[in-house]
């Protein structure tokens, strides 16, 4: 039975390795995925494309009316009423279309850093996602070996006749045991079905992949400002055109200017008459337009509070963050320079000892069941660590 027990980890094992070698696929590889095939990106960069093309509308001009008056009041020298075609044409003051098209070049850079931040959200959501799946491989190839060992047992368990108070004891408490990690085994197939099924929504692409349990490391993490993260920028570039638009309301109650030429004729000359109008318009009643000007100011307020906020909480978070990562860091560091390795010589020190006979299997199986525990915790500790590094990475609220 010893060697059929040590024949049944090892072919697990073995197949565990076998299938993760299936469609493996990097995080970099994902990310290019998505990057290319996400629905919600495409039209964030269709937008930046649309914000880009209304740069020009900022010279957009009133249409130019062509018109042909006859007015019997219109006497011409000779004393006939003249038949007049002529041209109007109202324009703005000259300084409203450059503001207007600096309006338009700071919703551009808007559109732009929007795209910036949802980009970086969906890599970290995608980094994320990554690891997480690699931390289930994992526990599941830890919880698939204990799940086979005990599922062996039980069924050896089953069919002896041993009377004894211990080993009826034994037999229960393994069996015990066996449903556990069963249990757990079947729950952690479904949250990685789960996973993956969201790192598909993420990336929106149909192909078949695999992420290895040797994926799952120790990532690092910068010390980037936090004044250059994706979000402080959105936010300050929104701040930037609500000042655009007040300058803009403010330019548009300078005068305005029409003009008029035309030509006149009638039955009884020899040659034309010209003529032109000019006219300034001017804001006399500009008691709505007042009231625009003070709502931009109120926007542009809105936006300074808007991007404090975001600031006074993104510091928090990287500190909460920095504070997980300092934490979880001590405890890898016990577990990377001896836990692992002496997790590694209790199962060595169990599989010898029981080959040897020098332990029966319930001990075997309990040696084996408190090493890949202290695997699992390491698997925790580390997957919490990674989470805060990703965090810390990009930054993003």
């Amino acid at each position: 039975m010893k060697t059929i027990l040590l024949v049944v980890i090892i072919l697990f094992c073995t197949r565990v390795q076998s299938q993760e070698a299936k469609n493996e696929i990097s995080l970099r590889e994902l990310q290019e995925l998505a990057l290319d095939n996400n629905y919600g990106l495409r039209a964030e960069k269709s937008e930046l494309k649309r914000t880009e093309l209304s740069v020009k509308k900022a010279f957009t001009f009133p249409r130019t009316e062509i018109y042909e008056e006859y007015d019997e009041n219109d006497l011409a020298p000779n004393g006939i009423p003249n038949h007049k075609l002529g041209i109007h044409q109202d324009l703005e003051f000259p300084t409203v279309y450059s503001r207007r098209k600096r309006v338009n070049l700071k919703k551009k850079d808007l559109q732009f850093e929007h795209l910036r931040f949802e980009t970086a959200s969906l890599m970290e959501k995608i980094t994320q996602q990554y690891y997480y799946i690699a931390y289930l491989e994992n526990r599941k190839t830890v919880l698939g070996m204990l799940d086979s060992l005990y599922a062996d047992f039980s069924r050896s368990a089953r069919n002896k006749n041993d009377s004894t108070n211990i080993k009826d004891l034994e037999i229960a408490t393994v069996l015990a045991k066996y449903r556990k990690i069963s249990t757990d085994y079947i729950s952690v197939n479904n949250e990685l079905e789960m996973a993956y099924e969201e790192m598909h929504s993420l990336i929106q692409h149909d192909t078949t992949f695999h992420i290895s349990a040797k994926a799952l490391k120790k990532v690092d993490f910068s010390e980037e400002d936090t004044l250059s993260s994706p979000g402080i920028r959105l936010y300050q570039s929104r701040k930037r055109l609500s000042e655009e638009k007040l300058k803009l309301e403010k330019h548009i109650l300078l005068p305005a200017f029409g003009a008029d030429y035309f030509i006149a004729s009638n039955r009884g000359l020899n040659s034309y008459l010209h003529g032109y109008h000019f006219g300034i318009k001017l804001p006399l009643l500009y008691f709505g337009d007042k009231a625009e000007i003070a709502a931009k100011k109120m926007e542009v307020e809105t936006a300074s509070y808007e991007q404090k906020n975001y600031e006074i909480r993104l510091i928090s978070k990287r500190k909460q963050l920095q504070a997980t990562v300092d934490r979880f860091k001590i405890q890898l560091a016990y577990y990377e320079s001896e836990g692992i390795s002496l997790a590694d010589q209790i199962i060595e020190m169990a599989r010898r000892s029981y080959k040897q006979g020098n332990i029966d299997f319930f001990q075997y199986a309990k040696s084996l069941e408190d090493a890949q525990d202290f695997r699992l915790d390491y698997l925790e500790v580390l997957y919490e660590y990674n989470k805060a590094a990703i965090g810390l990475n990009y930054l993003i609220l």
